[in-house]
């Protein structure tokens, strides 16, 4: 009598596919890559290290928040109340720091401006002043005065914000070139513990 072995269908399927993984099973490599921390990194990688935290600190508000208050306090104290800033800090010809204001106590203003009145009597004369701003300082001006102390107002009013607005986008500029040194950067890494492989890439 001969012996015989019956397997369901789903038995030999489980089989065949079993036969089918074991032929097709990929070989795992483990790769070890040494971490670095910023200061153990080579100049080379460093370099790539810096730019790759760099655009992460671009990315933070945190280091231009406290410039912009304190610039807003000191404009609020002359004069330009819930005054707005805005700048642009990509080392290129476009760059600008702006500053606007509707709301201008002109008498705050103009004692920081003409405390001597040298240019106008602005107690004596009916003045309004707002800045408005598009990539480019712009004044308005209503003054009840003549002419010529008209023009030379304007003048005072218009360089006044030019010279502001650039030692604002100093200041921003400043801080950005503090936060992005090297010296700022290796502290940052420490402080959060950062680690780079051999390139200077963010682990």
């Amino acid at each position: 009598m001969v012996a015989t072995t019956h397997l369901t269908i789903t038995a030999l399927t489980k089989i065949l596919i079993g036969k089918i993984e074991r032929r097709i099973k990929m070989r795992q490599i483990v790769k070890t890559i040494n971490a670095y921390t910023f200061d153990e990194l080579n100049d080379s990688a460093k370099s790539n290290a810096m730019m790759t935290i760099s655009d992460k600190i671009a990315d933070w508000n945190s280091w231009w928040e406290p410039v912009m208050e304190q610039q807003k306090d000191f404009l609020s104290q002359i004069g330009l109340e819930d005054a707005e800033i805005s700048f642009s800090l990509a080392y290129v010809q476009g760059d600008y720091c702006n500053i606007k204001c509707e709301n201008v106590d002109v008498e705050k203003l103009m004692k920081f401006i003409d405390p001597h009145k040298e240019i106008v009597d602005w107690e004596a004369e009916e003045i309004t002043v707002e800045f408005r701003t598009d990539h480019h300082n712009t004044v308005t001006l209503y003054a009840s005065t003549d002419d010529e102390k008209y023009d030379k107002l304007d003048k005072a009013l218009s360089n006044w914000l030019y010279d502001m607005e650039q030692s604002f986008y100093d200041d921003y500029r400043k801080e950005w070139e503090y936060y992005t040194s090297e010296e700022s950067i290796a502290d940052l890494c420490e402080c959060r513990k950062y680690e780079f492989d051999e390139d200077g890439e963010l682990l």
